[in-house]
């Protein structure tokens, strides 16, 4: 599922007013001169010139979404988050894992093979690898249960994050990967217990730092179980992320 088109900014814009455009620097060699500028720290150009929206490169966010309710605080902040990426110009597939029937169960098939022949995935965690390869980033929405998260999202990544393909011979596709995680305790609940620094430590450095990914980030929002006010706040939280991404 894609979401609508993201507004247009404008057929052309002129610098002259100093419009800053989102852009992956990775793509900056392709626009032979089009338009000229310093990339800034959030990957956008201060343009000095003409530039047209055909020159200005947009990413494509995978945003995965591990829960079982539509209605949950989980849905909405992704999303939240995915609106206020389009409103910068990316696009955004979603992939609702629960509502798919994604099989989170790695079979003997899929298994990690350490002899370094080629595996014929099963055909559902092709589908997947190849959903990923169409996207520029991936976002990961999820609901912390059991201080980790939820069975069919960590499937997910058994199943399709596989041995050179996202890790061995080579790495995960994406550079940019954001893991946001939906708590239910309060920031101070996790600080006092530790669980902060081990849930960002298991998901960064046992996930992200190990399949190579440049820029793989772990957010965790707290106090879902708060109340409404806390509730919006996060799905505010999700929007800036977005906004900033």
């Amino acid at each position: 599922m894609r979401w609508p088109p993201a507004p247009t900014i404008s057929a052309e814009a002129r610098c002259r007013d100093r419009i800053e455009v989102p852009v992956l620097p990775s793509y900056l060699d392709r626009l032979d001169g089009a338009i000229t500028g310093t990339v800034l720290e959030r990957r956008r150009v201060t343009c000095s010139r003409l530039v047209t929206m055909k020159d200005i490169a947009f990413m494509k966010i995978l945003v995965v979404i591990a829960h079982p309710r539509e209605n949950s605080l989980t849905h909405q902040a992704a999303r939240a988050f995915a609106e206020a990426a389009q409103k910068n110009g990316h696009e955004v597939e979603f992939a609702d894992l629960v509502a798919e029937n994604f099989d989170p169960v790695l079979k003997a098939e899929d298994e990690p093979d350490w002899s370094g022949r080629d595996i014929d995935f099963a055909e559902d965690v092709r589908r997947e690898m190849e959903r990923v390869e169409r996207n520029d980033a991936t976002v990961l929405f999820f609901p912390v249960w059991w201080w980790s998260m939820p069975a069919i999202l960590k499937g997910w990544i058994d199943r399709v994050w596989a041995q050179n393909w996202a890790f061995g011979s080579k790495t995960y596709p994406h550079a940019k990967v954001l893991m946001v995680g939906i708590a239910g305790a309060t920031e101070d609940d996790y600080r006092k217990r530790g669980y902060d620094i081990s849930f960002r430590t298991q998901l960064k450095v046992g996930i992200l730092d190990y399949c190579s990914v440049k820029e793989g980030k772990v957010e965790l929002l707290y106090g879902s179980l708060e109340g409404e006010a806390q509730a919006a706040a996060i799905i505010s939280s999700a929007k800036d992320l977005g906004a900033r991404f």
